[in-house]
């Protein structure tokens, strides 16, 4: 009789999410790096909820049009953990640090445009603009999900909600 109880304790606290499942679009700390509600290669989240490598060209110092910069890594997005990063989609979900000022340990979805020349006071640099379309959601999916598009046509004018683009432009060494 002990043995079926046991049995059947276990079991609940299983299906009540006991064990990480990579796939669930809910990071298990300690054991996922990331998960993008899938098992796929090649979306920014591997099959094993590892993140993958995101741009090389767009990691380092990169300085705003709003002079300030952001840093760029594998694991970081101007100071905030990256969680998912669509490559070929341009798209990014990013949390928010649980000290942040505003939107405490929430989601966000980037999208940005393509590395390109830029001009930029008189000179050509590399750069690229980047919109927040989704901000404060309370899980990765919820962020990567959100319907909010962004219009790229003039992102230095006008797309990103009612705002221009955030222009990000390589800092010299």
């Amino acid at each position: 009789m002990r043995f079926w109880l046991w049995l059947i304790l276990l079991s609940s606290l299983t299906a009540c999410g006991g064990d990480p499942v990579c796939g669930d679009g809910d990071v298990w700390l300690n054991t996922e790096e990331c998960d993008d509600g899938d098992q796929q290669d090649g979306d920014g989240c591997d099959r094993n909820c590892r993140l993958e490598d995101g741009p090389t060209n767009l990691l380092g110092d990169w300085s705003t049009n709003f002079g300030t910069t952001v840093t760029i890594t594998q694991e970081r997005w101007d100071g905030k953990s990256i969680h998912t990063w669509l490559a070929a989609d341009r798209i990014v979900v990013v949390r928010q640090p649980e000290d942040a000022e505003w939107n405490r340990g929430t989601y966000s979805k980037l999208v940005y445009t393509e590395l390109a020349p830029v001009s930029v006071e008189g000179r050509t640099v590399d750069g690229f603009y980047v919109c927040e379309i989704a901000f404060g959601r309370e899980t990765a999916s919820e962020a990567l999900n959100d319907e909010a598009i962004a219009n790229a046509e003039n992102p230095a004018e006008r797309g990103c909600g009612d705002f221009g683009w955030t222009l990000l432009t390589r800092v010299s060494d």
